[in-house]
């Protein structure tokens, strides 16, 4: 049947609809390396689950694999499916890339989106054909899905990559539709119905098909008008007509007692009160309206509130569209050519039922939330304006100003929409473009200024981040993310006394979710708290298991504190849940062959000869104590890049270490030299420079006024700096001056004990305490020595 109706269109037909298809591609052309935003980390960034595509059975069993943040473990496991599909294409083409990449998501969901827009045509076709009797029908259907792809709210929703579960289900609908009315054969099986579950699983509002089948059946196939609907001599034709739908909420009411069954505890729409929300809805719906011809506010997250009381002006307003709005669809039925305006209206209040009524989410609006309503809209709008056009058709065919003039409108139309989606793409391209644009929309909405907060922390403006921050606390004081961010830009602006302050709040507030555990312990680890970070690590886990960066957070904490058993236990769980992901898998050799940092290191080196690699090695021996193979390492680096700072600064601080504090010097210096803004290296150029003047002059001083105190004063300075030799040198110029000087001993004995030359650091602890029994230093010391000389043996 599809076959014989594309042989009937005329070449004119094909070749507009051959430029509507690049119409879509060029005005989606800058959107394909756009980022992951919002609700993409914990579904897809870092959901561990969609990694391997063996996993996809377990999410028709398991809703916690849909997200790594339980509140939104919602029962999706088609959706889940086809992220893991995506992320696995991804892998065959970049094999060493283990963290999503947005591009061949984009390129998935703009492919169904075109797919989306064919089946619309036939749809909307059909439509036409069964009410209006004109050779221009399928040029009208052509334009409504123009209309439709190029609509610049849209954007919304094919920019938003988790929100693929709007667009897939909503292309199910349509396949659901077209099996219906082209593929008899499909159709006496009740095929449609599988594709509608199908689209149920990536999105429940594809079970709207149902109600949308009935009243296409009524109005298309019986003719029936609205306020015939109602009349009881047609009750057993509206039956008879419709009683096989029964089979459609059946198995409708099965899959989602199923999800409902399958969905965790954890989960929660997020809203509070049903009436304030339904309340609300009548003014958001005319929002929703107003942008399909105009959408000049659309934002990521906006600041709307729900209303509190009926006698608000925006529900009498909202409440008087609606009214409009169903009236126009009943005078609409009335008439056959004219039913397909009132079968859009219908569609779309319809497809906003599941959002836009009794059930409350957490935001009253969501400008993505359109995307299956606007094919209704691009229906009824598109009917009647063709039926306007088809009233004046004799004229339009014969006289070229109207028809340049007609042509001209559609044109503008179509270009204003691809330029504003075009322009919206823009906005949507990183994190700060998103959340810049949301917050100076959305004022009132603490989240998108968080957000905007985020993405100025990652250009390193950390005070004005401050500023927004502590606005968004304002805003939105019980959100634990609110703090986790606070916390995590203290941390950069080195106010760490209020960043364990502002971990500790977001734990109190989010300690149902992984996050706030993560993020404290991550920022523990980093200063070598381990202990402190190890429950926090295990509780994320607990929170959720797919929480990755929990597990390779304290996978790494077990290997470098060598806690081998609890090692070997994280690994045992971590390959039962994910056999294949490389990271884990380096911990399985890890563990069994109880490598060191430093031999994990030298071991990455030998097959990724990188900068960061080496410096990774060099950090790994410095951390050991082994400074020239730190220097050496460094070294390596700069073969690579001669101008790396961090492999500088490492050099400077392993000659510190070796007591050679003029190269300490020089190298802190081209560290600083090729990165101004080294704070680190600054430090330790400005501590190295400070520590060698005052020993320096500390020295001329005691060789012009010689004294025991004067040179003991200076060996211990140069004790402290690391220099051993010197500090034997002023210990015995001391030593000349007051020969039983048990300090002056104690000084040879610490010093030739750090360059382990045990024997002469015995006999000088021997000697100091001769002089001073009693000394209890010399005594901590001389144990020690002997400790390490009985190990050498």
């Amino acid at each position: 049947m599809v076959k014989e109706l594309l042989k009937s269109f005329d070449r004119k037909f094909y070749v507009l609809a051959f430029f509507a298809l690049v119409a879509v591609c060029i005005t989606y052309s800058n959107h394909f390396h756009n980022d992951f935003h919002f609700d993409d980390s914990h579904t897809i960034y870092n959901n561990m689950y969609i990694r391997e595509i063996k996993n996809i059975p377990l999410f028709f069993k398991d809703a916690r694999t849909t997200s790594s943040f339980p509140p939104n473990q919602a029962y999706r496991p088609g959706l889940t499916t086809l992220n893991t599909i995506d992320y696995w294409i991804m892998r065959q083409f970049l094999p060493k890339q283990l963290m999503p990449k947005p591009f061949v998501f984009h390129c998935s969901i703009f492919i169904s989106y075109v797919l989306l827009g064919v089946l619309l045509f036939f749809f909307v076709y059909a439509l036409f054909n069964s009410v209006i009797e004109n050779e221009w029908n399928k040029y009208a259907a052509l334009f409504a899905v123009s209309w439709y792809w190029l609509n610049t709210a849209n954007a919304e929703t094919i920019n938003y990559i988790i929100a693929r579960s709007d667009s897939f289900s909503t292309m199910m609908i349509m396949l659901s539709f077209v099996i219906y009315i082209y593929m008899p054969k499909w159709r006496n099986r009740y095929l449609y119905f599988g594709t509608m579950v199908i689209g149920f699983f990536v999105k429940e509002p594809s079970l709207m098909f149902i109600p949308l089948l009935f009243f296409y059946i009524l109005f298309f196939e019986k003719g029936f008008s609205i306020p015939e609907l109602f009349d009881s001599k047609n009750g057993k034709i509206i039956y008879n007509s419709t009683k096989f739908i029964i089979i459609g909420v059946i198995a409708g009411g099965l899959v989602f007692w199923i999800s409902r069954k399958l969905t965790p505890p954890t989960w929660i729409s997020g809203g509070m009160s049903h009436f304030r929300y339904l309340i609300t809805e009548p003014f958001v719906i005319l929002h929703y309206f107003k942008n399909f011809f105009f959408a000049n506010d659309l934002s990521a997250d906006t600041d709307w509130k729900e209303l509190t009381t009926m006698t608000d002006p925006r529900f009498i307003v909202g409440m008087a569209f609606i009214g409009a709005m169903l009236f126009a669809a009943y005078k609409t039925s009335l008439k056959k050519e004219t039913r397909p305006i009132a079968f859009g209206i219908l569609w779309f209040f319809i497809a906003l039922l599941p959002t836009s009524s009794l059930i409350p989410f957490s935001e009253v609006l969501n400008d993505h939330r359109t995307f299956f309503p606007y094919i209704g809209l691009a229906i009824a709008v598109t009917c009647a304006v063709y039926l306007v056009v088809l009233k004046y058709k004799e004229t339009i065919e014969t006289n070229s100003t109207y028809r340049s003039l007609l042509f001209g409108a559609m044109a503008l139309l179509l270009a204003a929409n691809a330029y504003g989606t075009y322009q919206r793409n823009i906005v949507w391209r990183t994190e700060l473009s998103l959340w810049e644009d949301a917050s100076i929309k959305s004022p009132g909405n603490g989240r998108a200024i968080m957000n905007y907060a985020l993405a100025l922390m990652g250009e390193k403006k950390y005070e004005e981040a401050e500023g927004l921050l502590k606005h968004g606390i304002e805003l939105m004081p019980q959100y634990a993310y609110m703090y986790i961010n606070m916390a995590m830009n203290k941390v950069n602006l080195k106010d760490t006394a209020a960043a364990e302050v502002n971990f500790k709040k977001a734990i109190e507030l989010g300690f149902n979710t992984p996050d706030p555990f993560y993020f404290y312990a991550q920022y523990l680890c980093g200063r070598k708290r381990f202990d402190e970070a190890i429950p926090l690590l295990k509780q994320a886990m607990k929170l959720s298991d797919g929480h990755i960066y929990s597990r390779y957070v304290l996978l790494n904490v077990y290997a470098d504190k060598y806690m081998w058993d609890d090692l070997d236990q994280l690994v045992k769980e971590s390959v039962a849940l994910f056999p294949k992901d490389p990271e884990i898998l380096k911990y399985v050799d890890i563990a069994k062959n109880r490598k060191t940092i430093t031999d994990r290191e030298k071991e990455k080196v030998t097959t990724e000869k990188t900068p960061q690699s080496f410096i990774d090695l060099s950090l790994a021996y410095f951390n050991e104590g082994k400074y020239p193979e730190c220097i050496a390492a460094c070294k390596e680096v700069l073969k690579l890049d001669s101008t790396n700072a961090d492999a500088y600064n490492n050099i400077s601080c392993s000659y510190n270490q070796m007591g050679e504090w003029d190269k300490a010097v020089e190298y802190a210096a081209l560290a600083v030299k090729y990165r101004p803004t080294f704070e680190v290296a600054i430090r330790n150029l400005k501590n190295i420079k400070e520590r060698n003047e005052s020993v320096y002059k500390s020295a001329a001083m005691a060789k012009a006024n010689p004294s025991p105190e004067n040179f003991l004063q200076v060996s211990t300075m140069f004790f402290n700096g690391l220099r051993y030799p010197d500090c034997i040198e002023y210990a015995r110029m001391a030593l000349k001056l007051s020969p039983n000087s048990a300090e002056a001993y104690n000084n040879i004995c610490a010093a030739n004990s750090k360059m382990k030359n045990w024997d002469e650091a015995e006999k000088a602890c021997q000697q100091a305490l001769r002089i001073n029994p009693n000394f209890a230093t010399a005594q901590t010391n001389l144990k020690y020595i002997q400790q390490q000389k009985a190990a050498a043996h």
